[in-house]
């Protein structure tokens, strides 16, 4: 199978600088219109999409190493995977480009997983566990194949913001009532309150300043950037429970 490396390029160049930007960037026409910031959203785009994958990765192997999911509210998790699938289905629908909302369905599937361990650490089991990630491949098949009307899915994108709040103020107070972050990865709380800060800016230059998108990404910016700020508050309470944890475990 031959490869038409010039309609890769053609591709690669309008996908980064569409319609006219192209030519004005090859005549030095830096800020002319909206050319660079759109440039930098789509750069933005792709490096939170690919920076996604490995998101909750640090969090995953924390759990799977724990053998423990101690500290990490099961319901904060539930919330925060609907808020970002609904995110990911209703840029899906609307066909809005995939460096816009990519993010969302990788950060779907990691949760799905922590979601699965916590359940599979619990007293819940694998069986549990198995039938929720089963659960969960049956709806995203539901909403690529159109199988789910656009008003479900308007209605679930404006559920995201009290979903997001929801969600984040969970975490907060069980941090806060507990003093400490439990098996919280301090990698991962960091990226995500990065990524939604980029998030906002990406949002208003690729979805038209669509608020249904916007309004969830300010809010989690906020809460994100508040739990980051617990994780280091609570950082050495946080040690010396785990050292209290190993102590127990060796007794």
């Amino acid at each position: 199978m031959k490869v038409d490396v010039n309609k890769l390029v053609k591709n690669f160049l309008d996908y980064f600088l569409p319609g006219k930007c192209f030519d004005e960037f090859l005549a030095f026409n830096f800020f002319e219109g909206n050319c660079l910031p759109l440039l930098i959203s789509r750069l933005l785009g792709v490096g939170i999409t690919v920076g996604s994958c490995l998101l909750f990765v640090p969090q995953i192997l924390k759990i799977y190493q724990a053998k423990s999911a101690e500290g990490i509210s099961l319901a904060s998790q539930l919330f925060g995977l609907v808020s970002c699938s609904a995110v990911a289905a209703y840029s899906y629908e609307k066909k809005f480009i995939f460096g816009q909302w990519g993010d969302s369905f990788f950060v779907g599937l990691q949760t799905v997983l922590i979601i699965m361990q916590i359940l599979y650490y619990s007293n819940s089991g694998a069986f549990n566990a198995f039938l929720f990630g089963l659960f969960y491949f049956a709806g995203v098949l539901s909403v690529v194949y159109h199988f789910v009307p656009i008003k479900i899915l308007n209605a679930f994108q404006t559920a995201t913001l009290p979903i997001t709040f929801i969600s984040k103020a969970i975490q907060i107070y069980a941090n806060y009532s507990q003093k400490g972050t439990g098996q919280l990865s301090l990698i991962s709380v960091f990226m995500q309150f990065a990524g939604c800060c980029a998030r906002v800016f990406t949002s208003i230059q690729e979805t038209n300043k669509d608020w249904l998108i916007l309004a969830p990404f300010i809010l989690a910016s906020i809460l994100n950037g508040i739990i980051f700020v617990q994780m280091i508050w609570y950082s050495r309470s946080t040690t010396k429970l785990e050292e209290e944890m190993k102590k127990k475990k060796i007794r």
